[in-house]
């Protein structure tokens, strides 16, 4: 057997870091844009756009909606991702 919570400790830590570097990617490919589309906030994170609104409306996300679509800010997205 193995300590689930210790593999997903272990996991958490590697996305949270995959994720620090790949920000530092994203900014600069796209100018040092600070917000994302959700399809584009699922592709920083790795996970399927319908994952980002599941996690939105359970209150994990903070998004906003300016139009007609829900734009993430990076900075939040980084800091309430961690936070799951």
């Amino acid at each position: 057997m193995f300590d689930m919570e210790a593999l997903r400790n272990e996991l958490k830590a590697a996305i949270i870091e995959t994720l620090d570097e790949r920000e530092t990617l994203q900014a600069r490919l796209h100018g040092g844009r600070i917000a994302f589309s959700e399809a584009e906030a699922a592709a920083m994170l790795g996970v399927k756009p319908h994952q980002i609104r599941d996690w939105r409306l359970d209150g994990k996300l903070r998004a906003h909606k300016p139009g007609k679509a829900w734009l993430y800010d990076r900075e939040e997205l980084i800091e309430d991702f961690r936070k799951l």
